[in-house]
């Protein structure tokens, strides 16, 4: 494969929406309500939310405060 060719593939457009906006599409219907639901609680730490997302298999990495971005309105998302 030329260099040319490898740039191309690996030159994927930029989603629209944050790391949590990529769960919640990628999400069945419960598990997504469930995730808007934690998002909505106070009281669940955005590190939980983040280590039940890598768990599920998206990218979050291992910095929560993409969570905790997209909760306050900060995030991608958002502008």
């Amino acid at each position: 494969m030329s260099l040319m060719d490898e740039i191309a593939t690996l030159n994927k457009p930029r989603p629209q929406g944050c790391c949590v906006a990529e769960a919640l599409a990628g999400l069945d219907k419960q598990d997504a309500q469930d995730l808007e639901a934690a998002l909505g609680e106070a009281s669940i730490q955005h590190r939980a939310i983040a280590k039940a997302l890598i768990a599920r298999g998206f990218r979050v990495g291992q910095d929560w405060k993409a969570i905790s971005r997209h909760r306050k309105g900060e995030c991608s998302c958002h502008r």
